[in-house]
């Protein structure tokens, strides 16, 4: 008797495309991201299984402290320096909120990320929490494995305060999402307006069907003298792109193809 062989990269390669090709439809509940990409324009309030946020409310990680005043709810992550620690443990179920929903610009705080019919963005502007948390659930509809995964967005600072101790976003990414492998984003973090762009390299690939989650975090200012100092921040026309697929794949998905023609 034959001893099995061990699949190749190759055969995982084939085994993915014919895969996505027998199957019917594409995955639900998350940003479809087939071979031609996927962009986000925000035209419409996007639902929570794409776009979610966390609010602060009991149980949260970034919820604020019982008795504490707006200062130390800030502090306790102004003061952080590793912020890979705070997200350690979170998951994408916990940040499962809707977007909340305003026309205001620019947009006055609250806990929740929100969704702007004025300027057909994603904005947030924490208040009463710790922190405002931002999730992207993406998954992969290609057809095939990919080493990489490039984003991008335009990023706006509405309102822009100036005084914020942690400027920005942190961001960062996780292909398990059950809190045990978000990945900084350097490339999101701490800017002040731009178009920021990264190319994401997931331990062990994106395979088809999988999830990927992006993860900001905006967090509470401490006030000024009372006074609220945190910018808005906006995403808008978020765009994901990943590489296409190799000839050998594209040659597979031919021959798979051809039989079924031949069956017909």
């Amino acid at each position: 008797m034959s001893s099995p062989s061990r699949v190749s990269t190759f055969d995982r390669q084939v085994f993915s495309a014919i895969f996505a090709v027998t199957c019917f439809g594409v995955a639900q509940g998350a940003i479809s991201v087939t071979s031609a990409g996927a962009v986000e324009t925000f035209d419409s309030l996007p639902p929570s299984m794409n776009w979610s946020s966390g609010d602060g409310t009991p149980n949260d990680l970034f919820e604020g402290g019982a008795g504490e005043s707006g200062n130390e709810k800030a502090q306790a992550y102004d003061e952080m320096t590793n912020w890979a620690s705070i997200v350690d443990g979170v998951t994408a179920a916990q940040v499962n909120g809707a977007l909340d929903e305003t026309s205001d610009t620019p947009g006055n705080t609250n806990n929740l990320a929100r969704w702007n019919s004025s300027n057909m963005g994603l904005q947030t502007r924490p208040t009463g929490n710790r922190a405002t948390t931002l999730l992207a659930t993406l998954v992969n509809d290609s057809g095939s494995s990919t080493s990489s995964v490039s984003i991008s967005y335009d990023f706006v600072v509405e309102d822009n305060a100036g005084d914020e101790q942690v400027p920005g976003f942190q961001a960062f990414y996780s292909v398990a999402g059950d809190g045990s492998d978000w990945m900084a984003i350097p490339e999101f973090t701490g800017l002040t307006g731009s178009t920021p762009s990264v190319n994401l390299t997931p331990t062990g690939g994106w395979n088809p069907g999988d999830n990927l989650y992006i993860l900001w975090v905006d967090d509470n200012a401490a006030s000024n003298n009372g006074t609220v100092i945190d910018d808005g921040l906006l995403i808008d026309n978020f765009t994901v792109v990943v590489p296409e697929p190799s000839s050998i794949v594209l040659g597979a998905l031919g021959l798979l193809a051809g039989i079924g023609r031949r069956r017909r």
